[in-house]
């Protein structure tokens, strides 16, 4: 029950502000640690095929560890973009509660320098080339499918393409989800009434 001195609607607009505050640390926190795990393994099958190399390894063991880490470099791969998408979705979700804030006492607006609503804000967020960490994994992974076609026929620009090929289909991957989840925000703040102040 309300005072009168309460304001409900300020009040429920704080407490989605730092629910989706507290969603964006998780999915941060995920993505890190997925990240990790990933550099992890790969770093372990790189050591484990160096050490094997005095031994002269055949080529199926040295492909099967890449295959190994290839499975799993994809599955992460996939998560990624998704968390990727999530996250842009949670950074939108509080953008409209700074439209909210800054509508209810315009002479905040110049103090909320994050986005709010079309207005970049005063520290546009600048998009990584690559993507991110999905980007990343996706050079990985590009990387153990270009090697292990090196390997297989014994020449490595044959390799070489495969691995722009791979990385190619990557990066139009990563590109392709972020422009997506972009047309469906701008799409819903349209709808709202978000995109101007």
């Amino acid at each position: 029950m309300s005072t009168p001195d309460s304001d409900p609607e300020l009040e429920i607009a704080l407490a989605e502000y730092a629910h989706i505050n507290e969603l964006r640390n998780q999915i941060d926190q995920k993505s890190s640690n997925r990240f990790n795990f990933y550099l992890a393994l790969v770093t372990a099958v790189i050591a484990v095929s160096a050490g094997l190399l005095p031994e002269r390894p055949d080529d199926q063991t040295v492909l099967a560890l890449a295959a190994i880490a290839l499975l799993f470099g994809i599955s992460i791969f996939a998560r990624q973009v998704a968390f990727t998408s999530y996250s842009a979705r949670l950074k939108a979700s509080g953008n409209a509660i700074r439209v909210y804030l800054a509508r209810r006492a315009p002479d905040l607006k110049p103090y909320l320098l994050l986005p709010v609503g079309a207005d970049r804000g005063a520290f546009p967020a600048r998009l990584s080339p690559f993507g991110g960490f999905a980007g990343t994994i996706g050079i990985l992974n590009s990387a153990i499918v270009g090697f292990g076609f090196s390997l297989l026929i014994g020449n490595l620009l044959p390799g070489a393409i495969v691995f722009a090929a791979a990385l190619t289909g990557h990066l139009v991957y990563v590109y392709d989800s972020r422009n997506a989840t972009a047309r469906a925000i701008a799409a819903i703040y349209e709808q709202r009434g978000l995109t101007s102040d």
